[in-house]
């Protein structure tokens, strides 16, 4: 066949997750969370528009600052994200492309049809020239698609694949995915396959590219050919895991598999779920839609959109009284709510990874939750309060239950465990072992005698609660059991079970006794999730993947309804102990109530997508807040009440940066959408739109004087505009990268731009470059407030800069991760700086010696301030707290809870009186600093 070429692959298999804001690593204290899978149903094969999206997403451009003709870049390589660890992503590809570590950028695409990603720097993490491998990193602050390593072994001859990567060359301009076929799956270490479309090849550049199955899967690394027209040559992705780092081990996620032909399945995991201190009093509480006071901070609002889940829900329980639903969501939170009025109770936080299952004791006092961090928590109901956390588990905990009798706990993980503790000291009573991979599901006997646990290994098992001695072992052919239930006389298992292959999404009847198929109830044409069955035994109830709750006769198995209202997944249903109601939980972001009798949908309580906000800021007359967040939008309040003044919309994607004039009288906005937009602060109107940049515009500043505009954009320029007419005054070009920062000195006569290349200091009247200052490249820069000190921020470092010389006077490099924010001083002397190492650094300005470290949060530092009078430092964390702390000594003087997820930024007023912090529990809160 012509022109038709065999490619050697690296044997690889992942599943294409989305990774949202976040991917909490708790480095210290709780093992690595595991991400959150976006394909709904990954073992279905997909259409290849569909794929070629899906590669388009987690495959990204190497490029070298050598190779630039013009303003563009002539692409080296592509490389597959793997992981992701706070910021930074981590990236797998092929070693022969790099000739040093320098001088390498990664390109990103954006998620959105037409708008362009990132150019960012590369950090070699490993290279593995014996195979041909290297894992190099990036920072980015941007949600991109993410790939989960699995197993390869599926891969059979024949099977078709997928190669997509970044040719480069000057005929394959864009993406090219090219259909493959395997022709040999097991050559030694070696992968064979070949383009099956006539006239399709691999061209320069996609060394390092992805390989995907039928199922949108990613099944292996290109990494070339020997010769032109012969095999290619690469590593099983087993020799890469016998080598792999413990930085990167630590950030891979394993995924679903999906073979189109019948082999063994091993090393597979399933799908993942996904201390008060005194405080100030806290005055005002500021959400998206409206606004509430508050003089406790314990208070909850009514059902509301702020109150509910930022994430998928997972798991539902009732209590046994039926007025109480317990959720679990992928946001790390348990919510309780009120079943008859939807209002929420408490909002139990603790958990640092999603919540895959809740029950309730049967006193209806304790809730018992299991998540992906490994841990189990034990709640008061009542007051919200944590009792205790119960560690052992060597993964994540898919299912908890709780004996009849309320002092028995059992978990089960995808460490193939099944654990045994008791309920009123926490302590481990025994574990069981014998399944031989996750085990997803359960339950225990209403005798209390024994367990029922559910497992990947297609096996249900029976086992001795007392002895811990495994009674029977029903076996599934080829299928995943989702979910088992034990019937209320404790005769009959219930089991939900998936495999797309052997085309099982079906519901099976067990004796308990004899361990013998009773029934099986067809219907669903996906897996089941979740099962539950009546008080009554009447009713066996199903939740799916093909997002419907279908309804059972338990004696003749019989189909009696299918509700359908969800758009995606059901992962939970609970029938409630009256037998009158279903509650279901779905990752459509929905908790929906149903009446069990005639199907008919009673509620749903519908989840807002995350939009949190970014920034504050607080005028000079202490009088008004702005704030910006990811929904497009700046809100205006008033910090006295807490009232919504004005919400100014107009931009059309994310508001990066936003300044206030000094004389309190305007907003300038900088957008994705690639605009600044000038508003009038007092009435919110938009006053002008100033165009003119290619790009994302990154950063916005306004001079001292209020009449001039600076702004900094992906398009590496930098553009002055006059404020009053928004006429373009100059365009300053120089950066080879995007300017994801401007400031302007406090005479008003110097422009200090920072970019990935390197910081630039421009004369802001002739537009003249005064200086360039290389070796860092910046995220963001500041002038202290006496205008001698640049002081700027990379990803793991601080540099101070003399801004006459353009020396390099100090470089603060102390922290172990991420610099996400720092502050000056007002009398010059200090930098504060905060950390993804969970803490905050002091330095001295004239020395650059490092002062004090401030530790104390329990996740990553994202905001920091430092007062008027120079006396406090405020920091933000996404622990969900704001630590007050003395700047004379370093000492915490107190900590702000209230918040219920990340605080993203913090303020501090004018006068030293209010600090003010933003966080993505989409709330604004104003605390008296007195």
């Amino acid at each position: 066949m012509k022109n038709i070429i065999k490619l050697t692959i690296i044997l690889t298999t992942f599943t294409l997750v989305s990774c949202g804001k976040k991917a909490v690593q708790n480095q210290q204290l709780s093992p690595p969370e595991q991400s959150t899978l976006t394909a709904t149903k990954s073992g279905t094969p997909k259409n290849i528009i569909a794929l070629n999206r899906l590669a388009e997403q987690i495959v990204v451009e190497i490029v070298s600052e050598n190779f630039l003709i013009g303003d563009k870049y002539i692409t080296e390589a592509s490389g597959v994200i793997i992981g992701k660890k706070n910021s930074t992503y981590y990236v797998l590809t092929a070693n022969h492309i790099f000739d040093s570590d320098d001088g390498l950028f990664v390109v990103t695409r954006s998620e959105k049809p037409g708008k362009r990603g990132e150019e960012l720097p590369l950090k070699f993490i490993k290279r593995y020239p014996n195979e041909d491998l290297a894992v190099v990193a990036f920072a980015s602050l941007t949600d991109y698609e993410v790939a989960v390593v699995g197993e390869a072994s599926l891969l059979d001859d024949e099977d078709g694949v997928y190669v997509g990567g970044w040719p480069g060359a000057d005929d394959r301009e864009g993406f090219q995915f090219t259909p493959a076929q395997v022709t040999n799956p097991r050559a030694g270490n070696n992968l064979n396959y070949q383009p099956t479309v006539p006239g399709e090849d691999v061209s320069e550049g996609m060394s390092g590219g992805a390989v995907l199955n039928e199922a949108g899967q990613l099944v292996g690394i290109h990494v070339g050919l020997v010769e032109e027209g012969g095999d290619g040559d690469g590593v099983l992705i087993s020799t890469f895991l016998r080598m792999v780092s413990e930085e990167v081990e630590e950030v891979l996620v394993r995924g679903t598999p999906f073979a189109s032909k019948s082999q063994e399945r091993e090393n597979e995991i399933p799908k993942n779920y996904g201390n008060a201190t005194s405080f100030p009093t806290k005055k005002a509480v500021l959400t998206r839609h409206s606004i509430s006071t508050a003089t406790n901070i314990s208070e909850v609002s009514t059902f509301n959109k702020t109150s509910l889940h930022t994430d998928n829900v997972w798991s539902v329980a009732i209590s046994p009284d039926g007025q109480t639903i317990v959720t679990g969501s992928g946001d790390n939170t348990i919510k309780v709510w009120d079943m008859v009025t939807g209002n929420l109770k408490a909002t139990l936080i603790g958990h640092h990874s999603g919540v895959g299952s809740v029950a309730i004791s049967p006193d209806g006092k304790t809730i018992v939750s299991g998540s992906s961090d490994w841990t189990i928590k034990v709640w008061d109901l009542a007051t919200g309060n944590l009792k205790a956390t119960l560690t052992g588990h060597g993964s994540g905990v898919f299912s908890v239950a709780i004996s009849p009798d309320g002092q028995t706990i059992v978990s089960s993980s995808r460490d193939e465990t099944i654990k045994v503790w008791d309920l009123a000291t926490g302590s481990l009573k025994t574990t069981l072992t014998g399944h031989r991979w996750s085990v997803m599901s359960v339950a225990i006997s209403p005798d209390g005698q024994t367990i029922v646990s559910g497992g990947w290994d297609g096996t249900i098992k029976v086992w001795d609660m007392v002895t811990g001695n495994l009674k029977t072992t029903l076996t599934h052919l080829g299928s995943y059991v989702y979910s088992v239930a034990i019937s209320p006389d404790g005769q009959t298992i219930v089991s939900g079970n998936s495999d797309s292959e052997y085309d099982d999404s079906t519901i099976k009847v067990w004796d308990m006794a004899t361990g013998e198929l009773k029934a099986t109830l067809s219907g669903h044409s996906s897996g089941v999730g979740s099962v539950a069955i009546s008080s009554d035994e009447q009713t066996i109830v199903s939740g799916s993947y093909d997002s419907t709750i279908k309804v059972w006769d338990m004696a003749t198995g019989n189909l009696k309804a299918t509700l359908s209202g969800h758009s995606d997944d059901v992962y939970s249903v609970a029938i409630s102990p009256d037998g009158q109601a279903i509650v279901s939980g779905s990752i459509d972001n929905t908790i929906k109530v149903w009446d069990l009798a005639t199907g008919n949908l009673k509620a749903t309580f519908t989840i807002v997508n995350k939009k949190w906000v970014e920034s504050i800021a607080i005028t000079p007359d202490r009088q008004t807040i702005v704030s910006g967040s990811s929904d497009n939008t700046i809100k205006v309040w008033d910090m006295a009440t807490g009232n919504l003044k004005a919400t100014l919309s107009g931009h059309s994607d994310d508001v990066n940066s936003f300044a206030i004039s000094p004389d309190g009288q305007t907003i300038v906005s900088g957008s994705d959408d690639k605009t600044i937009k000038v508003w009038d602060l007092a009435t919110g109107n938009l006053k002008a739109s100033l165009i003119g940049h290619h790009y994302n515009v990154k950063s916005v500043a306004i001079t001292p004087d209020g009449q001039t505009i600076v702004s900094g954009s992906d398009d590496k320029t930098i553009k002055v505009w006059d404020l009053a007419t928004g006429n373009l005054k100059a365009i300053l070009t120089g950066h080879r990268y995007s300017v994801m920062s401007v400031a302007i000195s406090p005479d008003g006569q110097t422009i200090v731009s920072g970019s990935w290349d390197n910081i630039k200091v421009w004369d802001l009247a002739t537009g003249k470059i005064k200086s360039t200052l290389s070796g860092h490249g910046s995220r963001s820069v500041v002038i202290s407030p006496d205008g001698k000190t640049i002081v700027s921020r990379s990803l793991y470092e601080i540099k101070m800069w003399d801004m006459a010389t353009g020396n390099l006077k100090a470089t603060l490099s102390d922290h172990n991760d991420d610099v996400n924010s720092f502050a000056i001083s007002p009398d010059g002397q200090t930098i504060v700086s905060g950390s993804d190492d969970w803490s905050l650094k002091m330095w001295d300005i004239a020395t650059g010696n490092l002062k004090a470290t401030l530790t104390g949060h329990g996740d990553d530092v994202k905001s920091v301030a430092i007062s008027p009078d120079g006396q406090v430092i405020v920091s933000g964390s996404w622990d969900n707290t704001i630590k007050v702390w003395d700047l004379a000594t370093g000492k915490l003087k107190s900590t702000l809870t209230g918040h219920t997820s990340d605080v993203m930024s913090v303020a501090i007023s004018p006068d030293g009186q209010n600090i003010v912090s933003g966080s993505s529990d989409n709330t604004i809160r104003v605390w008296s600093s007195r």
